[in-house]
């Protein structure tokens, strides 16, 4: 499956990725956590994986390998 294809974006949805494990280990009373649980829970309804536009040097060889 091709990164960043729709279908890859589809599979993400509603998922704990790389990027929200932060949140995902926070304290399950803070606004970091819930707002996590928020997003899933939109992502899972809606099918669409909302990609924060997050991209740094080292993304493009992670992409390629």
């Amino acid at each position: 499956m091709q990164q960043r294809s729709a279908e890859w974006y589809r599979e993400r949805a509603g998922r704990i990725t790389g990027l929200r494990f932060v949140q995902a280990m926070a304290s399950t009373r803070s606004d970091r956590y819930r707002s996590l649980i928020d997003l899933l829970v939109e992502e899972r309804r809606s099918g669409q994986c909302r990609d924060n536009g997050c991209f740094n040097a080292a993304m493009p060889w992670g992409m390629d390998h």
